[in-house]
C-alpha cells in the first residue's frame, strides 16, 4: 500500500504534521512518498521518506513578516506560472507513483493534479474559512465581501475530495476559531469534513522524564522552574520581542532559554538568568515539556504542542498572518494563553502578560482540561485511522 503526500512549503508546520502521520502509516507498513518545496521538502528527506522537490511558491513577505497583499497580487503571474509547472510535475509524480491514497496539506496547486489518481484523495486544512490579510485603511466591508468570495471557493474546491480532515477541536474548542466557522458553507462541503483533534508532532508520552532531567542539567535549569521561548519566522520579526527579553529576564526571578537564531557550534551565553543559546537547540520537546511557561508564535503545530504538553503561554503571533492571529485569539479564549500582539511586545507588556499566566488559577484550570482533551482527540492517531480505511478499502477493490 502506497499514500503519496503533497504538502505545502510555507514554514514546517504543515509538513510536522503530515511527517507525524505519516510515521504512523510507515510503522503500518504503508509506504509513504513526499512532495514539496523548499526546507518542508528537506525535512521530509532527512526524516527518510522519498522526496519530491519543486521551486518555491508564496506569498511576498516584508523583511518584518507582514504579508504584503499588493506585492503579492503584483507578483500573481509568476505565482500563476509555478502553479502551474507545479500541477504538471504533480500530474506526472502521481501517475509515476501510483498511489491508493493522495493526502494533500494545505498545497492547492495538487488538487487538479490528484484528480488523475482513481484512489481517494485526502486534504487536511486548518483553514476552511478564508481570512485575508488587513492593511492599514481598507475597508472592511469589502475585506468581508473579498473574504466570503474566497471562502465559498475553497468549499466548492475542496467538496471535491473524498474527505477533508480539520486539525483541531470541533467548535467551541477550536484553536483556529475563526477559520472554523464554516456553518454557512454548502452542504456537500460539511458532509466531507471530520474535526480528528489537533496534530501535535511530539505529545508527553514522547518525552521520558529522563530526558527532561538531561536536559535541564544541560541548561543548568530546574525542571518546572524555567521559561521556554520557542520563536521563529524572519529575523526581523524578532527584534521588538529580543529588545524586551534582554531587559525583563536578566533579573527576572526564573531563568529563560531562548535560541538567538546564529548558526554554528552549540554554545549557552549566560546573562543573569537569561539563558541564549547559539546554534541548534536540540531536545526541545524537552525543553517544552519541563516548562513552567512557553513563549511562543501562533503556528497550530506548535500550539497544538503547547496544549498537549499542558503548558501555560504567552502567544505573539507573526504580524499580519491571519493564521496566527486566528490561533492565538483561539489560544487566549481556551484560556490557556495570553496574547500579545507584535507591536504592543515591550518589556513592561511582556512582564504583565507573563505573571497573569503564571498566577491565574483560571489558567491552570484550562491548561490541565485541554491537555486531557487532548488526550481523547489524537490528531495523529485518527487521521491514520481514517487513511488506513481508504487504503484498505483500495486494496481489496
Amino acid at each position: 500500500m502506497k499514500a503519496y503526500f503533497s504538502v505545502l512549503g510555507i514554514g514546517l508546520g504543515h509538513m510536522a504534521r503530515s511527517l507525524a502521520i505519516a510515521e504512523g502509516l510507515r510503522e503500518e507498513g504503508v509506504e509513504c512518498v513526499f512532495s514539496s518545496y523548499g526546507k518542508a521538502a528537506h525535512l521530509a528527506e532527512k526524516n527518510g521518506f522519498k522526496t519530491y522537490d519543486s521551486k518555491p511558491l508564496m506569498w511576498y513577505q516584508e523583511g518584518n513578516g507582514r504579508v504584503n497583499v499588493d506585492k503579492t497580487l503584483l507578483k500573481s503571474p509568476l505565482m500563476f506560472q509555478r502553479m502551474t509547472n507545479h500541477f504538471r510535475k504533480e500530474s506526472r509524480r502521481i501517475k509515476k507513483e501510483n498511489p491508493e491514497v493522495v493526502i494533500i496539506d494545505s498545497r492547492y496547486s495538487s488538487i487538479p493534479a490528484s484528480k488523475y489518481k482513481c484512489g481517494s484523495r485526502i486534504y487536511i486544512t486548518n483553514q476552511p474559512r478564508i481570512l485575508l490579510p488587513r492593511e492599514n485603511g481598507g475597508s472592511n466591508m469589502l475585506y468581508s465581501q473579498m473574504e466570503r468570495m474566497s471562502s465559498w471557493l475553497n468549499y466548492k474546491l475542496l467538496s471535491g475530495q473524498d474527505e477533508v480532515l480539520l486539525p483541531d477541536f470541533p467548535l467551541p474548542d477550536s484553536i483556529s476559531e475563526r477559520h472554523m466557522r464554516f456553518s454557512n458553507a454548502p452542504q456537500d462541503f460539511i458532509d466531507k469534513t471530520s474535526f480528528v483533534g489537533p496534530i501535535a508532532p511530539h505529545r508527553p508520552g514522547s518525552v521520558e522524564k529522563e530526558e527532561i532531567e538531561a536536559v535541564c542539567d544541560k541548561y543548568g535549569v530546574e525542571p518546572g522552574r524555567y521559561i521556554y521561548i520557542a520563536f521563529s519566522g524572519p529575523q526581523d520579526t524578532k527584534e521588538e520581542l529580543h529588545d524586551a527579553i534582554f531587559h525583563l529576564f536578566p533579573d527576572y526571578e526564573i531563568p529563560a532559554i531562548v535560541g538567538t537564531g546564529k548558526p554554528g557550534e552549540f554554545n549557552i551565553r549566560t546573562k543573569g538568568n537569561l539563558k541564549l543559546v547559539d546554534g541548534w537547540i536540540d531536545s526541545r520537546e524537552a525543553l517544552m515539556k519541563g516548562a513552567e511557561l512557553v513563549i511562543s508564535r501562533a503556528g497550530l503545530c506548535t500550539v497544538s504542542e503547547i496544549l498537549a504538553f499542558g503548558k501555560k503561554a504567552v502567544i505573539i503571533p507573526q504580524s499580519n498572518q491571519p493564521e496566527q492571529v486566528s490561533n492565538a485569539r483561539g489560544a487566549q479564549k481556551l484560556g490557556i494563553a495570553k496574547m500579545l500582539k507584535p507591536e504592543d511586545t515591550s518589556e513592561k507588556n511582556l512582564r504583565e502578560a507573563i505573571e497573569v499566566v503564571r498566577k491565574s488559577p483560571e489558567v491552570e484550570k484550562a491548561t490541565k482540561r485541554l491537555k486531557k482533551k487532548a488526550r481523547e482527540w489524537n490528531g495523529e492517531s485518527k487521521s491514520i485511522e481514517i487513511i488506513m480505511d481508504h487504503l484498505e478499502q483500495a486494496e481489496a477493490n
